[in-house]
C-alpha cells in the first residue's frame, strides 16, 4: 500500500503540470497598434473603520483606462478600471490574449492587465 502511495504521488504531480503547460499553451497571443489611451482618475470613497466618535472615511482614487487598438482584422476599444495607472506605447505595439469576454494585456513591465471589450469595429 505505502509503495502504491509512493508511486501515485509522482504521477500526479506529472499530470498536474502537463494539465497546466497544456493550458498555458492554450493562449493564442495576438499582436495590436495602440492608436489612443485616455486616462481618467476618479476619486471615491471607502470605509475605514471606526475613528472616535463617527466612523473614518478615507478617499481612494480609481484610474479609468480607455485604450484603443488595431490589429490586422478589428479595431477594438478596451476599458480598465484599476487603482494604478497603466500606461501603454501610444503609435506602439502591445501583446494580448483573450481570456473569455475580457482581453488580457501585458504592459510595458510585463504586468497583465484584464480589459473589458466596449467596441469592435472590423476594418474589411
Amino acid at each position: 500500500m505505502k509503495s502504491l502511495r509512493l508511486f501515485a504521488v509522482p504521477v500526479m504531480l506529472v499530470l498536474l503540470v502537463s494539465t497546466l503547460a497544456l493550458a498555458e499553451k492554450e493562449r493564442v497571443w495576438e499582436n495590436a497598434r495602440v492608436i489612443s489611451q485616455d486616462l481618467r482618475t476618479h476619486t471615491g470613497a471607502a470605509y475605514g473603520g471606526p475613528f472616535g466618535p463617527g466612523p473614518m472615511v478615507v478617499p481612494v482614487a480609481y484610474t479609468t483606462n480607455i485604450v484603443v487598438v488595431e490589429t490586422k482584422d478589428y479595431r477594438y476599444t478596451w476599458s480598465e478600471h484599476s487603482k494604478k495607472k497603466v500606461v501603454v506605447p501610444v503609435r506602439g505595439t502591445i501583446r494580448f490574449y483573450r481570456d473569455g469576454d475580457h482581453f488580457v494585456v501585458l504592459d510595458t513591465n510585463g504586468k497583465k492587465h484584464k480589459f473589458a471589450l466596449l467596441k469592435a469595429v472590423a476594418l474589411h
